[in-house]
């Protein structure tokens, strides 16, 4: 009698991999500027342009939202975080209190 063992899953944590890649290819994109801030994200051309599937690039959106990166709307798709210019003069500020 031969041991027969269960097919391993490298779907599950291969999603998992691509996804995380295609949150840190996005991420370095939307802090360089390439996705520039406002700017709509249409989630099929990125995949396109990044070789990876729609549904990593999906998950990757997710937590960029988290991360409030990006911003989603119904029924209006994903849109690059604006960026506020009293948001950052206040930023700025706590930047030269907290800084030696």
């Amino acid at each position: 009698m031969t041991d027969v063992q269960a097919p391993a899953r490298p779907a599950i944590g291969a999603t998992i991999s691509l996804a995380h890649a295609a949150y840190e290819r996005i991420r370095d994109r939307l802090i360089m500027l390439d996705i520039r801030p406002g700017e709509p994200i249409n989630d099929g051309r990125l995949a396109d342009s990044l070789g990876f599937g729609r549904t990593p690039v999906r998950e990757a959106l997710k937590r960029l939202e988290t991360d409030h990166l990006v911003v989603s709307y119904a029924r209006r798709g994903t849109f690059a975080t604006p960026v506020d210019v009293t948001e950052l003069g206040a930023i700025s500020d706590l930047r030269q209190q907290l800084e030696p």
